[in-house]
């Protein structure tokens, strides 16, 4: 019911976590964290109050939301989260003495595993403090003042990140991604080349379907999708903070551009480029695209220029997919990791029959790149490289490969109900003038179309 943590998105689209003060400033209304803390008696009207909107005279227009549900879910939290537990130990503090100086220590290194023994406790998660702290404080503890007025930026390596974030994901505030797990089978004595877990393997792990059991995370649809993005930046994060550590390591100073600069007379030249320089290992990065482009054009330098361009595409109506969903209440966007996954196999199961089974001829490379549309789904872009004996320079090479007819119905059905399903454009035109494809009054592709008898090569 609120996190205790502030998820802000830059306008750079990087994402940054912070926490706020224990009580709210003045003529300001309690949210996230403050609210087990400040005004309790009224906390259920409060928490209700965070998802409409108030009108002029303070009340609100319209609300949905069931008071028994937020009443459940507030002593559920109170009686098993650790974290919950430990604002509730501010509150009663404050109760008792209100004019006192209190600051909440999230601790940031456990001395016990997780995995191994029991969940945490209030105690081992949290510690409150009065007055004025000692220098024994770890750096990546998290300190909340009472009352600081402004925003605290959170570590992503902290163990209590996760379950600050998403209480209802974590109801018993148990411990996210640290920098000190474990391999299974690894104890600290033992002669391991990497014996920790990466943050990489650990939601790799998190995010895994197990038989006979269920996971709250991948049911939480909305929420799982933020967990997923939220993941995504927080690895990122690492990444990026590890090749800022090894700049020296990369040997940035002898890029071309910044030796061409000192060579012209520049004597400052720190605005010249990032002072970060990406390998081209960085996923994602302007390096790394431009050596995959440059890769690509080497392929039309060797084998001439492609000879086919085929799109395959994600369908959320995949027999599989629904097979998978079929007795859960969760719809295919709900869950991106298996049609990611499902979409990779097929993916390379199609590349397969195109590469030995050679089912347009014989190939002699393929390249491609996968995107994603707005609503989640994958796509590839193929490009495919033939044989000199296969380059389909004829009508009667191409007809046997590309069709564009409406398969006959009493002939092959199935085929007919997936090409007017999927490939079927419009309608548009005066019939439809709201369809997407409509700009200025006409179609954009050029539809309705001439039907031709034959195949004709320009």
């Amino acid at each position: 019911m609120g996190g205790e943590r502030i998820l802000q998105k830059s306008f750079i689209g990087q994402n940054y976590h912070s926490i706020g003060s224990l009580l709210p400033t003045p003529d300001s209304r309690p949210k996230f964290c403050q609210l087990y803390i400040y005004d309790t008696e009224n906390e259920i009207s409060n928490r209700s109050t965070t998802f409409g909107r108030p009108s002029s005279d303070s009340t609100l227009t319209s609300t949905s939301y069931d008071l028994q549900i937020i009443e459940f879910l507030k002593v559920m939290l109170d009686s098993n989260n650790a974290l919950v537990k430990s604002y509730r130990m501010v509150r009663d503090t404050l109760y008792e003495n209100p004019c006192a100086n209190l600051k909440l220590r999230l601790i940031g290194k456990r001395e016990q595993d997780g995995r191994t023994y029991n969940l945490p406790t209030s105690s081992e998660v949290a510690a409150l403090v009065v007055g004025d702290f000692c220098d024994s404080i770890e750096k990546r503890d998290i300190v909340v003042q009472t009352s600081s007025g402004f925003l605290q930026r959170i570590s992503e390596l902290h163990p209590s990140y996760l379950a600050l974030q998403y209480p209802l994901l974590f109801p018993y505030g148990d411990d996210g991604y640290r920098v000190d797990i474990l391999h299974r089978g690894i104890t600290s004595s033992s002669n391991s080349k990497r014996p920790t877990c990466t943050m990489r393997e650990f939601f790799a792990y998190r995010i895994q379907d197990r038989d006979q059991s269920f996971s709250l995370i991948l049911n939480a649809k909305r929420l799982f999708q933020q967990f997923l993005v939220d993941g995504y930046t927080m690895i990122e994060s690492e990444r990026l903070f590890f090749i800022r550590n090894q700049q020296k390591i990369l040997r940035c100073e002898s890029y071309e551009n910044l030796r061409n600069q000192q060579a012209l007379g520049s004597i400052d030249i720190s605005n010249v480029g990032q002072r970060v320089i990406l390998p081209s290992s960085f996923t994602g990065g302007a390096r790394y695209m431009m050596q995959n482009y440059l890769d690509a054009m080497s392929l039309c330098k060797w084998f001439g220029y492609p000879n086919f361009f085929i799109t395959f595409t994600c369908n959320p109506k995949w027999p599989e997919l629904q097979r998978f969903l079929k007795d859960t209440p969760l719809h295919p966007e709900d869950r991106p990791d298996i049609l990611c996954r499902l979409f990779k196999i097929k993916l390379d199961a199609f590349i397969k029959d195109l590469r030995e089974n050679e089912i347009f001829g014989k190939v002699q490379a393929v390249v491609y790149t996968i995107e994603f549309q707005k609503r989640g789904l994958p796509h590839s872009h193929i490009c495919l490289f033939m044989h000199a004996k296969c380059k389909l320079p004829t009508v009667e090479d191409i007809d046997p490969i590309i069709s564009a007819e409406i398969p006959n119905i009493d002939d092959d059905p199935e085929l007919y109900s997936l090409v007017k399903e999927f490939m079927i454009h419009g309608p548009c035109g005066a019939e439809n003038l709201n369809c997407p494809c409509m700009v200025d009054g006409k179609c954009s592709k050029n539809f309705p179309k001439q039907f031709y008898d034959h195949t004709s090569v320009d």
